[in-house]
């Protein structure tokens, strides 16, 4: 089966022809090379962003990319969480705190009550 992707175009084609990426059910996985992908949607956030000045593409882009670390770093946080509980060896845990401070390396970020609460910061201090 083929991949075919469309991007800011108009095209009549027989419907049967393609999939779509998104169905009722959400996203839905389409067979693409990770690249072209990535291509697809660098076009779409610079087609959205187009009426922008420089500085507000960069606030905008920048303020994504700081809430997409922090997602990274919570995730890896709680999975610290969670091997301390399981008693795991301390090697994962350390080589997880190493990738904390990578990824939030220049980034800003809020920790709400309830990740406080988790101890989302001290691992985010244990990790600086």
């Amino acid at each position: 089966m083929n991949t075919y992707a469309v991007f800011n175009q108009v095209r009549t084609v027989s419907a049967t022809r393609f999939i779509a990426v998104k169905g009722e059910g959400g996203r839905l996985n389409i067979s693409m090379d990770k690249t072209v992908i990535q291509k697809l949607y660098t076009l779409l956030l610079h087609d959205i962003l187009y009426n922008l000045g420089q500085d507000d593409k960069i606030s905008i882009l920048k303020s994504a990319y700081d809430k997409e670390c922090f997602n990274k770093a919570k995730d890896m946080a709680y999975k610290i969480i969670r091997l301390r509980k399981s008693g795991t060896d301390e090697a994962e845990i350390v080589a997880l705190k190493t990738s904390i401070r990578q990824t939030l390396n220049g980034v800003s970020y809020i920790l709400d009550a309830v990740q406080k609460a988790d101890g989302i910061k001290e691992i985010f201090d244990e990790a600086d």
